[in-house]
């Protein structure tokens, strides 16, 4: 098969191979080290014969070895199924199942406590250990035929999306979908205020996300098809990033909320990330004071952005000369839509009908197809086409027929000193649909107790706006990608949770 994607990924094996290409933990591996694994599993496949363009499941890991079998598949034109090993057996058995592989891969660790082996010899396909590029070769383990159909010839990916409220759905992205939001991040990045000077190496990416969700994996997709060297976290360490970002002098970085916040409590010097201009923020809604804080202790500019696994990419973002022109006259936006990329609309959240003001947000991406996607988002944009993303439509608590904004309840919770970080969600009530609860963290060497916040709240909020209950709890629940687990929040609540009543 033939596509840009795949053709970009042969040439940067091809032409770069004596060069660095992966840096991890200080160490760096050439191209032709991930290439000649990506050649192993190319025979290996044909072994099985697996068809041209079959869905081919990966465990993936920020492991180097993951990063070459994703590659490799890429090059090789299947569909990669990217399957999260942060998930239980039982929950990876049940993926596995519904996923009509014709093989799956996955690095040696994940063998015995995800229990692949039972799971490839329940669904009759080959199962391939990668090994390790300096050890083991990659193998079969599990010998037989490749039995399944293979998938639509232009399908690059079948992602999950974060999960954050409830189970992931699995987004199919074309091949050409996923070089147009390479080429068009590259774009963005600019904005952001990266500049490519003559005769210098761009910095290298930093992979921070995991490479089973959307941000990872186009961050590796796009280190094959620019050849763009790649420091390769195995999970967000806020000391690894500020040591790739003083050694490497990055212009921009990405950094998602929950990491910006861990990275100030790291306290770097000033002058280790001098040589940033900007950071661009997404995922879920920055705290202000995180932000404000951040630009002060480092003289940088955080920036706005917003994407979606279902969009392939950012489809709106804060531009580096706005924020110089504008300061923060513009406090709030996500940044300005990309007209070129996808069409806009607000609606009704009940009727759909399109609407002035706030409403639910609808977007039309042209590098994913014709049709709209409504969005769980409560968004506005203004006459300068900024976006405002204002919480989520499924997301407001309807107690009794009074509708809560989450936000407003963790937002008065902050307001006191001993809370670090706060998550409010409904939970469903018999009598009045639903009621709302609150997950609190508190500062590290901070007290405080369920009935003094709710004591708090009290003198914030109107009276249906207080939770019924508050749970302290030492870390708030967070997915891999670092943004907060709702279903995980939820079952802080669950009948074998006992919860303090506000009376």
């Amino acid at each position: 098969m033939s596509n840009r994607v795949s053709e970009s990924i042969a040439e940067t094996f091809e032409n770069l191979s004596d060069l660095d290409g992966v840096e991890v933990d200080g160490c760096w591996l050439k191209w032709s080290a991930l290439a000649a694994l990506a050649s192993r599993l190319d025979l290996l496949i044909e072994e099985t014969g697996a068809p041209a363009q079959a869905r081919i499941g990966l465990v993936a890991r920020n492991h180097p070895e993951s990063v070459a079998a994703f590659l490799g598949l890429l090059k090789g034109g299947y569909c990669v199924v990217l399957i999260n090993p942060f998930q239980t057996e039982q929950a990876i058995a049940e993926d596995v199942a519904q996923l009509g592989l014709s093989l799956m891969m996955a690095e040696p660790e994940d063998f015995d406590g995800l229990g692949l082996a039972r799971s490839a010899k329940e669904n009759n396909f080959p199962l391939i250990n990668l090994g390790a590029l300096e050890g083991r070769a990659p193998h079969l383990v599990q010998h037989c035929t490749a039995q399944a159909k293979p998938e639509s010839e232009d399908c690059a990916l079948l992602i999950g999306t974060s999960g954050t409220s409830g189970k992931p759905k699995r987004i199919p992205i074309r091949y050409d979908t996923l070089f147009a939001s390479v080429v068009e991040t590259d774009t963005i990045n600019r904005e952001f205020g990266e500049e490519r000077r003559p005769g210098l190496k761009p910095s290298p990416l930093i992979q921070y996300s995991p490479l089973a969700h959307i941000t990872g994996a186009l961050t590796i997709a796009r280190v094959g098809i620019t050849g763009r060297r790649l420091i390769l976290l195995k999970k967000f360490d806020p000391k690894k990033w500020i040591q790739a970002i003083s050694t490497y002098k990055h212009q921009i970085a990405g950094l998602p909320p929950a990491m910006m916040k861990m990275v100030l409590d790291e306290a770097p010097g000033a002058d280790e990330l001098q040589s940033l201009r900007a950071v661009w923020t997404g995922s879920a809604p920055p705290d202000p004071a995180v932000v404000l804080e951040f630009e002060k202790r480092y003289s940088v500019h955080v920036l706005g952005n917003y994407g979606a696994t279902e969009y392939c990419g950012a489809i709106a973002n804060e531009r580096l000369v706005d924020r110089i022109e504008y300061g923060r006259a513009k406090n709030g936006a996500v940044g300005r839509v990309r007209r070129h990329v996808a069409d806009f609309r607000i609606v009704d959240p009940d009727t759909g009908s399109e609407k002035a003001g706030e409403g639910v947000l609808e977007v039309r991406v042209h590098r994913v197809g014709p049709e709209w996607i409504r969005t769980s988002d409560l968004a506005s944009i203004d006459d300068d086409d900024c976006l405002f993303i204002h919480g989520r439509a499924d997301d407001a608590i309807n107690r009794g027929g009074f509708k809560i904004v989450p936000t407003i309840i963790t937002d008065a919770l902050k307001q006191h000193d001993a809370v670090d970080e706060a998550f409010a969600l409904g939970l469903a009530d018999a009598r009045l649909g639903q009621v709302p609860v609150a997950i609190v963290q508190l500062h590290s060497g901070a007290e405080a107790t369920a009935e003094i916040l709710l004591a708090h709240l009290r003198n914030k909020l109107v009276a249906y706006q207080v939770p019924i209950a508050i749970k302290i709890v030492a870390t708030l629940p967070r997915t891999p990608s670092m943004k907060f687990d709702k279903p995980g929040m939820r079952a802080l609540f669950d009948d074998d949770h006992p919860i303090k009543s506000a009376g």
